[in-house]
Formats: structure tokens, sequence, C-alpha cells
């Protein structure tokens, strides 16, 4: 977080973006996956694009053994599964709630 799609710092409040997280953790995610946060402070370079501080934020989800899944509003139940730079729902998995 803090880098565009167009591979540009943007910079985050870091703070924020890490209640935003662990909030969607609690809320969407089930069971709860397991998180580690890393801010990285970029300092002022001479380039354009670097006069002003920012800070990007990386978030480390390792590998479990458990499945998770994504669970709505609704209370449907959805698995996700990454296909190279993409994360598609797993419609081979049916989940009852």
């Amino acid at each position: 977080m803090g880098i565009s799609d167009r591979k540009k710092i943007i910079g985050i409040d870091e703070d924020e973006e890490i209640f935003m997280v662990q909030k969607a953790i609690k809320k969407y995610c089930f069971p709860p996956v397991q998180v580690a946060f890393e801010v990285y402070w970029i300092g002022n370079f001479e380039e354009e694009e670097f006069v002003n501080e920012r800070n990007i934020l990386i978030v480390e989800i390792p590998k479990s053994s458990q499945r998770h899944y994504f669970q709505d509003d609704a209370g449907y139940r959805i698995i996700y599964k990454r296909e190279k730079d993409r994360t598609v729902p797993d419609y081979d998995i049916r989940c009852i709630t």
C-alpha cells in the first residue's frame, strides 16, 4: 500500500491503513488470517516525484494450513485463489454457512 497501480510511490497514512486492514480481517475473513506489517519511509530524493516524505506499507500474510474464506454481509462465503497477478474466486470450492 502506498504504491499506485502505475507503480508510482504515493504514500499512505500507515496508522489508518493498518486499522482498515485489521478491521477488514475481523469482519470478512474466516477464520481470521494472521498478518505482519512493515512500514517503510521514503525520504526526500532529488527526483521530482520524491519531493515529500512518503510511507509505504507491506502487509505480509504467511501461508496457512487452514482454508480461509471471505464472508459478505449477507452470509455468503467465497474462497479466493491467486492466478498469476490476480485474485479470483475458486469456483471448485463450495462453502456452506
